[in-house]
């Protein structure tokens, strides 16, 4: 079970290529070992996804579920 998020964003055809964004630049920030890497990748993948569910569910909430004012 280790490094599961990381290997399903890799999997995703939409995400894979953010994944391997991330992970370069995790390399280059965090010089060290490839596990140390993907766990690093891992977390900020964990934050974004996060942090961009709170913004949709704030602005869902704040548009008063208009598609209008959310789109």
């Amino acid at each position: 079970m280790k490094f599961l998020i990381y290997r399903l964003f890799r999997r995703i055809p939409f995400t894979k290529d953010f994944t391997r964004r991330v992970e370069s630049r995790m390399t280059i920030l965090y010089p060290g070992s490839r596990s140390y890497i993907f766990k690093k990748t891992e977390e900020t993948l964990i934050r974004i996804v996060l942090f961009s569910g709170l913004v949709v569910g704030g602005m869902m909430m704040f548009a008063d579920l208009s598609l209008y004012y959310f789109l």
